[in-house]
């Protein structure tokens, strides 16, 4: 009866990188994070993207978040990603030891 809002278009952000998914990992990451991927997606959840702070600021990787139902969401995201800011992950070269390898125990 009534035109669809096109304020959701026009309020959209460019993706720039990332790499398509699969349907079926599309489908379990719905069922991990909705508990089935049957169920339609809400309204704040299809609003809700990642989306960092300007670069220039204080906290430039700290996520921008809404105060609705995604927040729980996104924090898992930024403490993964503050994890990774501080603790970058070391490669290894293959037939080498990490610097940190746990010892054998001696035997008594």
């Amino acid at each position: 009866m009534y035109a669809r809002s096109q304020q959701l278009a026009m309020n959209r952000l460019p993706v720039s990188g990332g790499t398509p998914i699969t349907q079926e990992f599309a489908t379990a990451l719905r069922t991990v994070i909705f508990g089935s991927s049957i169920s339609p997606i809400r309204g704040e959840w299809a609003r809700t993207g990642f989306v960092f702070r300007d670069p220039e600021s204080d906290l430039a990787y700290g996520l921008k978040g809404p105060r609705n139902g995604t927040r729980g969401l996104l924090t898992v995201v930024q403490a993964y990603v503050i994890k990774n800011l501080l603790f970058p992950k070391k490669t290894v070269m293959p037939g080498t030891q990490p610097v940190a390898a746990p010892s054998s125990a001696p035997e008594m």
